[in-house]
């Protein structure tokens, strides 16, 4: 709302907070979306709006399950980058390693058939898995660093929506 010369104008605003994750180790923190609600109120006001906050007319709060990247075990690659030749993806069908063979496979290449198993299994004790707990998360890649100090790892996300 915003008086000028008796006259009362309103706008409708949309302020967003930030996302957060709430599981039973992270409560759900209201102070941090009010301070950043309020937050975005003052800049709105302070880039020379004159208007104030009369109602707030609805809240909306989306709630969505956290599923960690984790790596698991084997799944097909698409056809369209199977054709391309720009990856390997080792066929570990019988247990949630594939971090471990994906490493093993970069650094041990093989000449053929590079997606076999059977590559990398006599190197799977030369890397230091202590206190990794397999299928490997983000959150233990460091971990694996510090054991592995001459390897370096970068992960890429990606989020998938299949729409119907």
């Amino acid at each position: 709302m915003r008086d000028t010369d008796g006259r009362v104008t309103r706008i409708p605003a949309y302020f967003c907070a930030f996302p957060q994750i709430v599981n039973e180790g992270q409560p759900l923190d209201l102070g941090e979306i009010l301070a950043s609600l309020n937050q975005q109120i003052a800049d709105f006001n302070k880039r020379g709006s004159g208007f104030e906050l009369e109602t707030i007319d609805k809240v909306i709060l989306a709630m969505s399950p956290f599923l960690p990247l984790c790596g698991s075990t084997y799944i097909p690659t698409l056809t369209f980058l199977k054709n391309k030749h720009c990856l390997i993806n080792v066929q570990n069908r019988n247990d949630s390693k594939c971090f471990l063979w994906s490493v093993l496979s970069a650094i041990h290449r093989a000449d053929h058939n590079p997606h076999c198993l059977r590559h990398y299994k006599a190197y799977a004790n030369t890397l230091n898995l202590k206190d990794l707990v397999f299928p490997i998360t983000t959150k233990q890649i460091p971990t694996f660093e510090k054991n592995n100090e001459n390897i370096s790892v970068n992960t890429m996300t990606a989020t998938v929506v299949v729409l119907p």
